[in-house]
């Protein structure tokens, strides 16, 4: 599928094996890198306002899905089942304000917050008119 968002085109696909044809990231990979972005950029973000230098950052997302439940081969949940967000981080602070920038992350990410946190949510199916009819 292709979403429009500000002036780009947002495109997922599945992999091959799954009946996709590798177009674009999976709507999980999708989700796992808007973690693994927004993770980065509030990290960096509260380090320069505590006047903390960050030479190097990187993140590492490990997740787990079993598709069986995406598929409906099986009753299993079809979401993640669990996630792991690591930190790699080169500066010359200690370890303290390392973890100390982590915690406050982990509070003020948008993104880990509404991933971490239930989120009322609801799904609208709505039919439209086919170019040509009248409604």
């Amino acid at each position: 599928g292709e979403t429009a968002a500000r002036s780009f085109t947002f495109r997922t696909d599945w992999p091959p094996d799954v009946g996709g044809r590798d177009s674009g990231p999976s709507p999980g990979e999708a989700l796992l890198g808007a973690l693994g972005g927004c993770v980065a950029m509030t990290y960096i973000t509260k380090a320069a306002g505590r006047g903390v230098d960050i030479r190097a950052l990187e993140v590492t997302i490990e997740a787990r899905v079993d598709l069986q439940g995406a598929f409906e081969l099986d009753s299993v949940r079809p979401g993640l089942s669990d996630v792991t967000v690591t930190l790699s981080v080169l500066s010359d602070v200690d370890d303290a304000v390392l973890d100390e920038l982590g915690r406050t992350t982990r509070r003020t990410s948008t993104v880990y917050d509404s991933l971490a946190s239930p989120v009322p949510m609801d799904l609208v199916v709505r039919r439209l008119a086919a170019a040509g009819s009248t409604p």
